[in-house]
């Protein structure tokens, strides 16, 4: 295909994000936009376009069964995400679906089957897995490191109080620190580790939510994969705290500091040799690009919807 074109459903911080990165694409032009809100639908639609007209509508079947839409981005509240992956499923549209891909594990099955009877392609928004650094470390555990890994220990603290508020009522989102933040560090641990030290066995979930009484505000998981290593995994919305690896090995540490925090404070140490990197591609943008080239090529996105739900697995716990 030449041009990709693509609708959001929900205009909301994430989708802004990608309306912004789909400009710079040549072959990928944001078509469309749905929401439930009219003004919303309009504002975001006038907002982006340049040349040609981005359609608004608040009618969700009309905005699925424009045959001349390829691909759906949903960034709704995350209660919503897989009802209208499901949707557009079914109206023959690849999908990418903002992390986390579910809040109940059938529905996502339910997704999932679905996509194994189709082809269908389907990528669900772990941005971070474009992460210059993260990815130059991906690289080096699998194909350089010839060690063996005994665990990781990865923390991150982001004051999201005011941000996306509606993560704090269990109608719109099953979860807040771990939806916002933790589903980030689970998906980097099973990357890391997945190829190494087989798939996760067991994982254990501690929340807290002391101060506002509804979903979690600091998350503790602890995971064990097949040949023993372990992972810990902090992540709150209480306040700031900087993205920090720390993985420990036979043949020593390897330690990750300040990774999503300004470009020139970003250090990945092997030992005592600093990872070379440079973080200056917009990590949206690729994302766009996988899901276009996956569509394109009938390859694997990055992330898959069985990889998504695995994840999401480990935020329940087993």
């Amino acid at each position: 295909m030449s041009n990709f074109n693509i609708g959001i459903i929900g205009p909301g911080r994430v989708a802004h994000r990608f309306a912004k990165a789909s400009s710079h694409l040549p072959n990928i032009k944001l078509h469309s936009i749905f929401s439930k809100d009219a003004l919303s639908a309009k504002k975001f639609a006038e907002q982006y376009q340049k040349d040609t007209p981005i359609t608004s509508s608040t009618d969700i079947n009309a905005f699925l069964s424009d045959k001349n839409l390829d691909a759906v981005i949903v960034s709704t509240p995350d209660i919503h995400h897989t009802e209208y992956a499901i949707m557009a499923a079914k109206n023959g549209k690849h999908l990418l679906i903002e992390k986390p891909i579910c809040t109940n594990i059938d529905e996502a099955r339910a997704l999932t089957d679905l996509l194994d009877s189709s082809k269908i392609t389907c990528a669900v928004g772990y941005h971070l897995r474009w992460h210059a650094g993260l990815r130059e470390l991906a690289n080096y555990l699998h194909n350089k490191f010839s060690g063996e890994i005994y665990h990781i220990d990865i923390r991150w603290g982001y004051e999201f109080i005011h941000e996306a508020k509606w993560r704090k009522s269990f109608t719109t989102s099953q979860w807040w620190s771990l939806t916002t933040l933790g589903t980030h560090l689970v998906d980097i641990v099973r990357w890391y580790l997945l190829p190494v030290c087989g798939e996760v066995n067991e994982s254990k979930v501690i929340t807290t939510n002391n101060r506002y009484h509804t979903t979690d505000e600091t998350s503790l998981i602890a995971m064990r994969f097949q040949t023993g290593a372990t992972a810990s995994i902090y992540s709150s919305i209480l306040s700031h705290s900087p993205l920090d690896l720390t993985i420990h090995t036979s043949e020593g540490v390897i330690t990750g500091s300040n990774l999503a925090g300004p470009l020139n404070t970003r250090i990945i140490m092997t030992g005592d040799q600093k990872l070379s990197f440079e973080c200056k591609e917009d990590l949206y943008e690729k994302e766009l690009i996988d899901l276009y080239t996956s569509a394109n090529q009938g390859k694997q996105p990055e992330v898959t919807a069985k990889e998504g739900l695995k994840n999401i697995e480990c935020l329940i716990g087993f």
